[in-house]
């Protein structure tokens, strides 16, 4: 079986050539490198110009998206290495499944937008980056990279949870809106946490979350960090342990942005087609594995499901939230970050949530430049500068 440190920097599919471009801080790889056969099968797909690849045996199937199919990835606009994960969680028995329709969003407090991904973000390079630094002591494979700005602290801070199916969840995601707000004066740290790849669940996340937070207080002075103004924020499987995070009152979280994150993770799915809400919801799945352990399932453990449901857990202590989720999002439906909204309004939390008209899973869509529009990471900066403007102890 693959491992993440294995994964090819350039194939030939059908003649044509695709770079694989190392956006996750992973092992150095060679140009040349193929997925062997006894490993992956990989194919391009003519009748659905989509590039898929199958598991020995045909055991599962990652289907890596039609732009994937149609471009050269000489450009850098498209993470790609966001659809190698989709493919090694199909390697790993745990697919990260794309419905073939979108789930439908009617939340009546909600603010539809519409990026312009012609305006992308440019980050500079005037932030300081420290790397690999271990953070936790009770894993000391665990690391994470902080970026602090330029100018004199303390700064506000930051922690972002990549996302990664619950199946992975490494630290080197985002790089460029990781940049663009440590340019905007924030220390940006990012962490690798444990997910099932290791037979995790949410609590050690959230163990490895608040070792994080700990680790990052404690050494405040030698990052500038101030260690009363704290916000997280995360994208997808990374938006759901942010939220879950918040409703943790020890961990002293200011403000939270969750980009397309789950809430219920029994109803991940709902309005997707049968086989992805079958996929999603199955015991061999890595959603209710990360909740309950694997080969349990959801529908046999509801009580289990909703302490682990950040909507649940939620009171008039929680901390303000931006949440952004894409109407066409094909991975989480939308539905989850719209049942999450309503509940912190309920609880008299303060709460925005933008709705992307034709935004897809972040990387994991074939429009994926909105999401690192100046538009939409202004609205980040915007919220986070408000946030974090007084010091809380």
């Amino acid at each position: 079986m693959l491992g993440f440190a294995a994964v090819a920097m350039f194939l030939s599919i059908g003649g044509s050539s695709y770079d694989f471009h190392d956006g996750l801080g992973l092992s150095a790889i060679r140009h040349g490198l193929v997925f062997a056969s006894n490993a992956a099968q990989w194919w391009h797909s003519e009748r659905h110009g989509r590039v898929l690849a199958r598991c020995p045996g045909g055991r599962c199937l990652a289907d890596l998206g039609a732009s994937v199919a149609t471009t050269r990835r000489k450009d850098t606009d498209v993470n790609f290495t966001m659809r190698v994960i989709t493919a090694l969680a199909a390697l790993r028995g745990q697919p990260i499944r794309l419905s073939s329709i979108a789930a439908p969003d009617n939340d009546p407090d909600s603010v539809v937008i519409e990026p312009d991904p012609r305006a992308q973000i440019s980050p500079s390079r005037g932030s300081r980056s420290h790397k690999r630094i271990a953070y936790a002591d009770h894993s000391r494979k665990l690391r994470m990279d902080v970026l602090t700005p330029q100018g004199r602290g303390p700064h506000p801070l930051v922690l972002y949870l990549p996302g990664g199916g619950f199946v992975s969840a490494r630290r080197g995601m985002a790089a460029k809106p990781r940049r663009y707000v440590a340019d905007a004066g924030f220390v940006v740290a990012s962490i690798d946490y444990r997910t099932t790849s290791v037979g995790a669940t949410y609590r050690d996340g959230l163990i490895d979350v608040a070792a994080a937070l700990q680790f990052l207080r404690e050494h405040a002075a030698e990052y500038g960090i101030d260690p009363g103004r704290v916000a997280v924020w995360g994208e997808s499987a990374g938006g759901y342990m942010a939220a879950m995070a918040a409703t943790e009152p020890d961990n002293r979280i200011n403000a939270v942005v969750d980009l397309f994150g789950a809430s219920n993770l029994a109803e991940v799915a709902a309005g997707f087609d049968p086989a992805t809400v079958a996929a999603y919801t199955g015991p061999t799945s890595a959603v209710p594995a990360y909740i309950l352990g694997p080969g349990r399932s959801p529908a046999d453990h509801p009580e289990e499901i909703r302490r682990a449901d950040p909507a649940s857990r939620v009171t008039a202590r929680t901390p303000p939230f931006l949440i952004l989720h894409g109407d066409d999002d094909r991975i989480i439906a939308p539905t989850q970050t719209a049942r999450l909204h309503q509940a912190l309004r309920a609880a008299g939390v303060d709460s925005t949530r933008y709705v992307l008209e034709g935004g897809g899973h972040g990387e994991l869509s074939d429009n994926p430049e909105m999401w690192n529009s100046t538009e939409l990471m202004d609205r980040v900066v915007d919220f986070l500068r408000t946030r974090l403007t007084q010091t809380v102890r």
